[in-house]
């Protein structure tokens, strides 16, 4: 079960409408999307970059991770999941601050993709 801090739905409620659908399609793998928050949660001060929380991080579920053997046989089938994660690992180390509530998780999801990297 997730934490309350990363649900996505009440993350998206509570973004200006204008980000309602851009984080919703970042979160369901757009890269355009992931960009485009990325580029708001780094250069924005004003921007609600905490609510980005689980749509970054719903870019790292491992689910996502393939494997050596699928990533060398098939490198352009991963090409987006694993440009998102590494937008997502760097959205991690811009923000100020992960809630305790959802650490752990968001550690575990990282320490998939930094095996895999």
């Amino acid at each position: 079960m997730l934490p309350q801090s990363l649900h996505l739905e009440q993350a998206v409620s509570e973004l200006p409408i204008r980000l309602k659908p851009v984080a919703r399609a970042a979160a369901a793998g757009s890269s355009s999307e992931s960009i485009s928050l990325l580029t708001l949660a780094t250069g924005d001060p004003k921007s609600p970059a905490p609510l980005f929380l689980p749509v970054f991080f719903s870019n790292l579920h491992p689910r996502f991770v393939p494997t050596a053997d699928q990533a060398d046989a098939h490198p352009d089938d991963f090409r987006v999941p694993v440009a998102n994660a590494v937008r997502s690992l760097e959205y991690l180390s811009v923000t100020k601050s992960i809630p305790p509530d959802a650490a752990l998780a968001v550690w575990y999801w990282v320490g998939d993709w930094i095996s895999f990297l």
